[in-house]
């Protein structure tokens, strides 16, 4: 059975490190024309360990090496930094380094599903395992979680190195941030297997109230067109709760991408209050409002032999949402890596931005599937 769990785990690892080596060459091919493209981390093979590798595998050996690598990586303050593949075999050196590091919180972040990863694996880990070690590394990136938290609810990209001018303290729904957070406490309350050692009352009950307060700054942020309720920002102010901007590109918007990813935490309630049904019909009903059909996103080389997408019409394509629409119009639109100059078609933007971010995504009809379940609740 042991060598089964660890073919099976080779497998998982060789796939991701495929996807590595190929972003890897996306990168090469293209990072001199394009600096919104950064080196790819090796933390593609850290999540798919995470999230792929069958439930045995978190018993045996080298699950409790990588989960003592995870240990190594956690900051005194009990969160960790992105990109970093916890995988990795450390030299005494490498330890050594990591061990005088821990007081170092500038880069400790939730970015990139940064701490909520280690967070999951510790748990995996520590359910097969018993290893106290883990719970209790656990138990201090939950701590985190509940220091990170701002009063009015949601949570920071970055913490506890926040910058007031930086995007990165905005309350950030970007790469889930803050759903994340919701997401592992409500498990925590709901008491959910995975989190079942969490059986602290006071813990459950700090859970719960971090939770509210989560929830209730997710309904007050929910962007209003002429009081009609729509979806969300990438990021809001943690003061006045308004929208705001993050990277040049990214401008204040309605977000296509993020809001499906709210819209979805809400409706995993199993008895939701009135206002999160009315935040959930809404968003669902603008979703259906700005759906882009009759086109398809292809990906293709470019006469220059670099990477590009393009809008190309099909009327059997399924439909696509832009990441980003007009706060009042609805109108998707675009902005260049290089200076944020706000465009109106996909066909305006340059090459490397067209194919170095994804200006339109299809996941939201994952949102409306689940939507149709649950309104047969």
């Amino acid at each position: 059975m042991k060598t089964k769990i660890l073919t099976i785990f080779v497998a998982i690892v060789a796939v991701a490190l495929a996807a590595n080596a190929q972003s890897t060459t996306m990168h090469q091919t293209y990072q001199a024309g394009n600096p919104a493209f950064t080196p790819p981390s090796h933390s593609v093979v850290w999540a798919a360990i995470v999230f792929e590798s069958p439930d045995e595998f978190y018993g045996t050996e080298e699950a409790v090496r990588m989960a003592e690598n995870v240990l190594l990586f956690q900051r005194d303050v009990g969160g960790w930094q992105k990109n970093t593949d916890m995988s990795v075999v450390l030299s005494e050196s490498d330890k050594e380094k990591l061990i005088a590091n821990k007081s170092n919180s500038d880069d400790v972040t939730f970015d990139n599903e940064a701490t909520f990863m280690e967070m999951q694996y510790l748990a995996k880990v520590y359910n097969k395992t018993g290893d106290e070690r883990f719970k209790q590394a656990f138990l201090k990136g939950l701590n985190y979680i509940f220091e990170a938290q701002y009063e009015i609810g949601g949570w920071p990209q970055v913490y506890p190195n926040l910058m007031s001018t930086n995007y990165t303290a905005r309350i950030t729904y970007n790469d889930g941030v803050t759903i994340n957070a919701l997401t592992i406490l409500k498990k925590i309350v709901e008491r959910d297997e995975m989190y079942a050692f969490v059986d602290d009352p006071a813990l459950i009950e700090r859970s719960r109230e971090a939770l509210n307060r989560g929830i209730d700054v997710v309904l007050k942020t929910q962007i209003r067109q002429n009081g009609v309720l729509t979806g969300w920002c990438g990021q809001h102010c943690e003061i006045t709760l308004e929208p705001r901007p993050a990277r040049l590109w990214e401008l204040v918007s309605i977000c296509g991408l993020e809001s499906a990813g709210i819209a979805m935490f809400l409706m995993s309630f199993e008895n939701p209050t009135p206002e999160m049904r009315q935040a959930i019909d809404a968003v669902v009903e603008w979703y259906e409002r700005v759906k882009v059909t009759g086109f398809r996103l292809e990906n293709l080389v470019g006469e220059n032999g670099r990477p590009d997408r393009r809008l190309v019409e099909d009327p059997n394509a399924p439909p696509l949402w832009a990441r980003f629409y007009d706060l009042e119009t609805n109108i998707p639109f675009f902005a260049a890596h290089r200076d944020g100059i706000k465009v109106s078609t996909f066909e305006e933007l340059a090459q490397g931005s067209r194919a170095g971010y994804h200006f339109y995504v299809h996941s939201p009809q994952e949102m409306l599937d689940m939507y149709k379940e649950y309104v047969k609740k």
